[in-house]
């Protein structure tokens, strides 16, 4: 932080800050203290013990909603945008207003929670309920989150009591929680939706309930994380979750755990796991993602026929997977496949498997023919990230049939399909499907015979990441980045025959832009100031060109 704002005039917003520990403010005003004369630093925070201890000048407080801006808060959660409202229940409901003090979130929790209730009786009750009359603080939250906490349907109040294993105010990853709801049996799979999307619905229904607040999300707008509104103090009983970090050997006895649902030995330093994990038959999820030093999986392992997930991401050492895969018939997310050359380890392994999510397919180059990619039925997967991967091997290649026929019939369902990498391709064109409309990133590398990129490009129009790396080949770029008013990031890495920008990167939309290794021409026309391209890009704000970087002013 010291080398970000040394010297430099900034103004850094602390939003929502609950610490009012002196020392640890100290310690942050000490770091940020290198600034340049004007530098600022805005803090909210609901408690005047912070104001006190980090202010230097008065606070500004702010008011409190009035009655009619907090009953529009809560008439828009109560009932949308298109019912007609009830007038008895327009009566009780700004009574219920009234007692929530011109705090906005309790006014939307209780919105929230009376939703979908259309009795007199249930609004009577939140208006008259006991848990306004306990002690709290002035203009307190807390009697609102009860409210909405203790009305939960039981499947929601469960799920929402489990959130009671985090520490108050830690962030929550969305993921891991939805995990960790199916592992213990809170969520399940019905006739429509598989377990992982109903209880996505569950994390949605808390949200608007006003329990979740704080969320954060990635570039696609996906929510990644958040924090309780309400923090529980219910205890769990008994928990399926087992962790092994930096661990190098993993005890045959974990096969007694018989019940064991979560197993996360991600980052841990196995070279093999012992057969007794197969013992596992409750197990639903298995993560080893970052076991950099795994060899190989246990032989026995597509006994584990609950099993929903297997993830196996940053596995360095790893080469292959156990014989006949399809055998786990309840997999759901397999993030990665290595394509074998024996019976029982060919791509068909995936055909029957109903898989989702991340799916990165290794070693195609062993695909011998259009039938054999055909069989992996991939039109069937509903990927939302697909990593295309073949090594080099010259040997195994003169022994395929054209690289381009079995590409072609790799394509998952891409309506849903949001990130695709595609390394070490050997044909010299790309299929249409690999351009198409909904994705949002596209990484190419390595691809030695490719010589320019599809017109579908123009009209990649959700597209907002490409990276272009080792294209020896590549000689010019389509001239349509105008059309791609998402596209952010832009790499262009080791293309040695491109040697110049196209005209339209001027209309763009890029916040980076990062050339290296490329033709000399390239990197001198991209000079500042004096480049000849440099007026296509100078309105980028973040340009690196071989070892050269320029902020936009």
């Amino acid at each position: 932080m010291q080398d970000l704002l040394q010297s430099r005039r900034y103004l850094l917003v602390l939003d929502d800050v609950w610490d009012d520990k002196q020392p640890t403010w100290q310690r942050l005003k000490s770091v940020q203290a290198c600034g340049a004369k004007g530098a600022s630093i805005l803090v909210t925070t609901r408690l005047p013990t912070v104001a006190a201890v980090m202010g230097t000048m008065p606070p500004h407080e702010l008011s409190m909603l009035s009655d009619n801006d907090c009953w529009e808060l809560f008439k828009y959660q109560a009932f949308g945008h298109n019912e007609v409202e009830q007038v008895e229940l327009v009566d009780i409901g700004k009574e219920i207003v009234k007692k929530c003090g011109g705090v906005p979130l309790a006014a939307k929790a209780l919105g929230g929670l009376l939703r979908f209730k259309r009795e007199r009786k249930e609004w009577v009750y939140v208006k008259e309920s006991n848990l306004w009359n306990l002690p709290h603080d002035e203009n307190s939250i807390m009697p609102a989150l009860r409210l909405s906490y203790l009305n939960l349907p039981i499947k929601l109040g469960q799920c929402f009591a489990y959130c009671a294993i985090f520490p108050k105010d830690e962030k929550i990853r969305k993921q891991y929680l939805i995990e960790l709801w199916m592992a213990n049996g809170f969520i399940s799979s019905n006739e429509i939706l598989d377990a992982e999307e109903v209880g996505d619905g569950v994390w949605r229904e808390l949200y608007w309930r006003s329990l979740f607040h704080d969320i954060k999300t990635d570039k696609s707008g996906k929510v990644i994380s958040f924090q309780q509104a309400l923090s529980t103090c219910i205890k769990m009983l008994f928990i399926a979750l087992l962790h092994c970090e930096e661990r190098r050997q993993l005890s045959s006895s974990i096969g007694d755990l018989k019940h064991l649902r979560y197993l996360n030995l991600s980052w841990g330093r196995f070279e093999t796991l012992p057969e007794s994990l197969c013992k596992l038959w409750n197990l639903l999820m298995l993560k080893l993602d970052g076991c950099r030093e795994l060899q190989k999986l246990p032989n026995s392992s597509t006994r584990l026929m609950a099993l929903q997930q297997l993830s196996l991401k940053d596995c360095d050492k790893l080469s292959s997977l156990p014989l006949h895969i399809r055998k786990l018939t309840s997999l759901r997310i397999l993030t990665t496949f290595f394509v074998g050359k024996e019976k029982g380890f060919h791509l068909a392994e995936l055909g029957a498997l109903k898989l989702k999510g991340d799916l990165h397919i290794i070693h195609l180059e062993r695909v011998k023919s259009v039938m054999d990619a055909q069989k992996a039925n991939m039109s069937s997967k509903q990927l939302i990230e697909l990593g295309l991967k073949w090594e080099r091997n010259d040997e195994e290649s003169e022994l395929e049939e054209k690289g381009e026929d079995i590409v072609e019939v790799l394509q998952p369902d891409t309506q849903q399909l949001e990130s695709l990498m595609v390394k070490g391709y050997k044909g010299a064109n790309f299929p249409r499907w690999m351009f198409s409309s909904s994705l949002k990133q596209l990484v190419i590398k390595g691809c030695k015979e490719v010589e320019g990129l599809h017109e579908a490009l123009r009209h990649m129009t959700a597209l907002k990441r490409l990276e272009l790396n080792d294209l020896p080949k590549l000689e010019f770029l389509p001239d349509c980045f105008g059309n791609l008013s998402l596209l952010r990031q832009l790499t262009i890495g080791f293309c040695d025959k491109l040697r110049c920008l196209p005209t339209s990167l001027s209309h763009s939309n890029l916040n980076s832009l990062w050339i290296y290794g490329c033709h000399p021409d390239l990197e001198k026309r991209c000079e500042k100031e004096i480049g000849e391209d440099w007026p296509k890009i100078a309105h980028i704000p973040r340009i690196t060109v071989g070892g050269e970087g320029y902020d936009s002013d």
